[in-house]
């Protein structure tokens, strides 16, 4: 007999055979998938948290007076501040510093060492985030001293963000000493 094609039922074997192998292979591609957005998803949670201690570590120990005893004047989208000099520069003492918002595609906030004879890029954090907004709360007692640093923080998806940094030390450079804890704070 001389058959120039297949039967409906031959067909109908065929397709059964292929959909046993192809549902699990899908069931495994959707479990991989859900997994690697979990790793991404672990991976940007601790690149927060170190971007977050990264900052307080920054601004807990920043002084917010230039070198004069002038404070440095603050915006929405600015910071400027004096921290410890990071040991990629090679000096000791402070430096300036200026945590401002990022305006490009990329997002977060960037800090910066505006004012250095040695070119140095700025370090972005926060990387993601569709907007940054700095609120300084000062002292009026102490010639506005910041005594205060809220970031708020908004990502792709909308969600929000809020850090609440407290410099512990004085326009002075002096610690705050805490009775109760018996340390500094």
């Amino acid at each position: 007999m001389n058959r120039n094609g297949f039967t409906l039922v031959e067909i109908l074997v065929a397709l059964l055979l292929a959909s046993l192998l192809l549902v699990p292979l899908s069931w495994t591609l959707a479990q991989l998938s859900n997994d690697l957005k979990t790793e991404r998803d672990h991976a940007e949670s601790l690149q927060w948290l170190d971007d977050e201690q990264l900052l307080r570590t920054l601004l807990t120990d920043g002084l917010f007076r230039d070198a004069d005893g002038q404070a440095y004047p603050s915006r929405p989208d600015r910071l400027i501040f004096r921290a410890r000099s990071p040991m990629a520069l090679g000096r000791p003492g402070f430096v300036s510093m200026e945590l401002r918002s990022a305006d490009d595609a990329q997002g977060g906030m960037l800090i910066a060492f505006p004012g250095l004879e040695r070119d140095l890029s700025a370090t972005r954090i926060f990387g993601g985030s569709h907007s940054a907004n700095i609120k300084t709360v000062r002292d009026a007692q102490d010639d506005g001293i910041v005594n205060r640093v809220d970031l708020e923080l908004t990502d792709a998806s909308g969600a929000h963000r809020t850090m609440t940094i407290v410099p512990r030390t004085t326009s002075r450079g002096s610690c705050v000493f805490d009775l109760v804890a018996m340390s500094c704070r």
